[in-house]
């Protein structure tokens, strides 16, 4: 039986990497909550979420910029080389002025600061599943002429 007649929604998997259980905890509430995603792991520093993207291999990773005393950049670049399908979203408390282009030049496909989360984190998701990258409109404009 496929998809189309059984009714099923086929789900995209997505790896929660954050140093913060709280976090990683609502947003599994908050992802499991809708048909089309389902949280598949959670990992809380570059090591571990390495590892745990290698095992699950999940169509997104929801990262954060800074685990611990760690920077993501590391992270980006190996899952961008080791899961090449792998979409990566950068969720970060660091301005997206500042920080969303070395985020992509390090291989993500997106930044969303979690101030502005509760209004854009499904619209980044959905996009970056898409395949498309995702930065707020301010940066648009300026991710254009690079």
């Amino acid at each position: 039986m496929d998809m189309a007649t059984s009714g099923a929604v086929a789900r995209s998997k997505v790896l929660i990497v954050d140093d913060n259980l709280l976090v990683r905890r609502t947003l599994t509430q908050l992802l499991n909550q809708h048909q089309d995603l389902i949280v598949c792991g959670h990992a809380s520093s570059v090591d571990e979420g390495t590892e745990t993207a290698m095992r699950l291999k999940p169509d997104l990773a929801l990262v954060d910029l800074t685990l611990g005393n760690e920077n993501s950049l590391q992270l980006i670049r190996q899952l961008r080389e080791r899961l090449p399908h792998t979409r990566i979203l950068v969720l970060s408390m660091h301005e997206e002025d500042v920080f969303a282009f070395p985020v992509l030049r390090a291989g993500a496909d997106g930044f969303v600061m979690k101030q502005k989360a509760s209004q854009h984190l499904f619209e980044a998701i959905r996009t970056v599943l898409a395949g498309q990258v995702y930065v707020s409109s301010p940066c648009r404009k300026n991710a254009t002429s690079d």
